[in-house]
């Protein structure tokens, strides 16, 4: 009986040995979108192979990666567009979901994979992702080459670092939550655009690079700092955040360096501290006025440039505050520039440390003025 008994055991543990992917340490267990089953369904085990043997159709994560390097990427490189229309759970963490080749993978739908990150392009190649449903949990986004592009329009994307090194993100709507937050590269030859028009962007940190562009049209970016006084934006010599429109609450100490940029009046912009610097905060009026940069707390103008544009301004008289430091103007700028005004205005940038305010003194000239000779 005894025999028995372990004869039992051990064929149990045959047939559950069966049930699992029988992969070798260390193997290839890479997957290839191929669209085999023709309905372009991300889902479909039938759309992918294995890297070693086309006809073995796998999803990707099918097997535990035990080997180094990039054995487990899961790779649409062809056969494009992928679609995702059913939430995909894998059965095991993989190294990379890549797209590449000039392909496109619509997402509509939950893509569970936290601990993985994405990668967008490669170099010649033009390639798009377009999330329009579901909620996308990643390690990392990566968008690589300048004609990539993630077009984020509905859903949630839920992100431990978001580094578009290249190319766009446009986020028209949804949400984006994400920890570490790169646009740009060093390499100023590179162009990268997180274009936020729609939706609410959240950070713990951001930082703008000099090859990178923040634009803010509309939507929300919240800035969430671990600490108050840190977890900071910053923009590297040459990067660009440029506010035109949306409700912004940039909490932390935003370090400047390159340009920070507010077009117009639509925007609401609030704002912590503001450590002196070597960047410039330029002000470009419409018809009639700009939006302040509302701070909490003090704001420092040492060595700051203040540029004020005021070519498309037709307003009349008017104090116009660029900046309110609810804790104090601490220090002037005197690295200060006003252009674009029509003759018949005067326009002057005042830095009152009564106030604790920067801000911009318009008088209309009316009426006719006569020379006497």
């Amino acid at each position: 009986m005894h025999m028995k008994r372990e004869f039992v055991r051990a064929v149990g543990l045959v047939v559950v040995a069966a049930c699992l992917p029988l992969v070798a340490d260390g193997a290839d267990i890479r997957v290839i979108w191929a669209n085999a089953g023709g309905d372009r369904e991300f889902t479909n085990v039938d759309n992918w192979h294995t890297q070693t043997n086309a006809s073995v159709h796998q999803l990707p994560g099918y097997a535990a990666d035990t080997g180094n390097g990039d054995i487990s990427n899961a790779i649409i490189q062809g056969s494009g567009p992928a679609s995702l229309n059913s939430p995909f759970t894998p059965a095991y963490d993989f190294d990379v979901l890549i797209v590449r080749g000039s392909q496109t993978l619509n997402i509509n739908a939950d893509l569970n994979i936290t601990n993985v990150p994405i990668s967008v392009g490669n170099s010649g190649s033009t390639d798009t992702v377009n999330h329009s449903n579901g909620v996308v949990t990643a390690s990392a986004l990566s968008i690589y080459t300048t004609n990539c592009t993630y077009n984020m329009s509905s859903g949630t994307l839920a992100l431990v670092t978001g580094n578009i090194d290249s190319g766009l993100m446009n986020q028209s709507g949804g949400d984006v939550t994400v920890s570490n937050l790169y646009v740009g590269s060093d390499a100023v030859s590179n162009s990268a655009q997180y274009n936020l028009s729609g939706g609410t962007l959240t950070a713990t940190s951001v930082t703008v690079r000099a090859s990178g562009e923040l634009r803010l049209t509309g939507g929300s970016l919240v800035k969430t700092p671990l600490i108050h006084n840190g977890d900071n934006l910053h923009i590297d010599p040459g990067g660009l955040l440029e506010i035109s429109g949306g409700v912004h609450d940039l909490y932390g100490r935003i370090y400047n360096y390159g340009t920070v940029r507010v077009i117009g009046n639509a925007a609401t912009i609030d704002l912590h501290q503001l450590p002196s610097g070597s960047g410039t905060y330029a002000f470009v009026l419409d018809a009639d006025g700009v939006s302040t940069l509302d701070y909490d707390s003090w704001v420092a103008t040492t060595n700051l440039t203040i540029d004020v544009d005021g070519s498309s301004y037709t307003g009349s008289d008017a104090n116009i505050i660029l900046m309110d430091a609810a804790g104090g103007l601490l220090n002037t700028s005197t690295l200060v520039n006003v252009s674009g005004f029509d003759d018949e205005y005067i326009a002057t940038v005042v830095q009152d440390m009564d106030l604790d305010e920067v801000r911009l003194t318009i008088d209309h000239i009316t009426g006719s003025v006569f020379i006497v000779r």
